[in-house]
């Protein structure tokens, strides 16, 4: 079980589990009724990050750590290297549209979570809840 330290908009941490924090995202998108392609492609772009994430010994999921993630799959990470059937390459960097892919799929798990975080902070000070 990998934590991680997520960094919100007001700059504030969160200590999560990165496996249950990517499996609450899939479970919530697919509650919105998105594409099992769509659901696979999250999944696994997610996989993906989170492996690098751990090879890399990195702690805390921030505007650098995303940084550094992108510009792996730029210029450092082979291609084909998890495919089953195509041999990878010596080639190394990812074309941009496989890195744009990556980064919409962080984008939305970053969009989640603050909207969730979000949600909180308006229901905690609901006068309904009074």
């Amino acid at each position: 079980m990998t934590k991680f330290r997520m960094m919100t908009e007001t700059h504030t941490h969160r200590n999560l589990d990165i496996d249950e924090t990517i499996q609450l995202f899939l479970t919530s998108k697919r509650s919105e009724k998105k594409s099992e392609q769509t659901l696979v492609s999250y999944k696994g772009g997610l996989e993906r990050f989170k492996r690098w994430f751990r090879e890399n010994d990195h702690s805390e999921f921030s505007r650098s750590c995303i940084e550094s993630y992108v510009n792996y799959l730029t210029y450092e990470r082979k291609k084909w290297i998890d495919h089953p059937n195509i041999p990878a390459r010596n080639a190394a960097g990812l074309s941009s549209r496989t890195v744009n892919n990556a980064v919409r799929i962080l984008t939305a798990l970053l969009y989640h979570f603050n909207s969730l975080l979000v949600l909180k902070v308006l229901l905690s000070h609901s006068e309904f809840l009074n």
